[in-house]
């Protein structure tokens, strides 16, 4: 509804258009133009209340609801009481174990959920030779390779020590495939 483009220094063109409405951009004058008009939602046909999404909030959750369901009905279901590990509610909360969330839900008055995903520990501490030795490259003369550079080997080496030493450094991930139960009996542990 009444796009503008977005201009850089000294008028020149961004190709960003901003909806006259909402100031949500796009890189399509037409997508930016239809942006807050009567939309409608592309699973329920009703008007669409989401200005930037081609689904109606109701649907949204519905489609939000049923992949939780079908995750879960493949999930393995591990007992609270049994799992020792970082638990997550989804991608939104993390907690170190089960206790801690329910540590949380009684400190926040919030109720339990019927059960929470198991993380998986992802280490990140990876440095890729290759691409150092391709930043080194560009810095170089023209026609600099790579291959007559002193030392990768020892280079390697060095990396491949500096990530052994920081394999425990780990960010954690929601797991889909396993399930952690809480039952009353885990409710009354905190």
């Amino acid at each position: 509804m009444n796009a503008e483009e977005l201009f850089k220094g000294g008028g020149k063109s961004s190709g960003i258009f901003a909806c006259g409405e909402c100031s949500n951009l796009y890189r399509n004058k037409n997508v930016a133009e239809a942006c807050c008009e009567g939309k409608t939602c592309t699973r329920c046909g009703k008007p669409n209340d989401q200005a930037i999404w081609t689904r109606c909030s109701a649907c949204q959750l519905a489609v939000a609801q049923a992949l939780t369901a079908k995750r879960f009905a493949k999930a393995e279901k591990i007992p609270a009481a049994e799992f020792d590990g970082w638990v997550t509610d989804g991608g939104y909360g993390y907690w170190e174990t089960v206790d801690d969330y329910l540590e949380d839900c009684d400190t926040d008055n919030e109720p339990y959920a019927a059960y929470l995903w198991a993380c998986t520990a992802v280490p990140f501490v990876r440095i890729n030779v290759d691409r150092l030795i391709e930043n080194i490259e560009q810095g170089g003369y023209e026609d600099f390779s790579g291959l007559d550079l002193n030392g990768v080997d020892e280079l390697e080496e060095a990396i491949a020590a500096f990530e052994l030493r920081n394999k425990d450094t780990v960010r954690y991930e929601c797991d889909y495939s396993r399930a952690i139960i809480i039952t009353d009996g885990d409710k009354g542990v905190t």
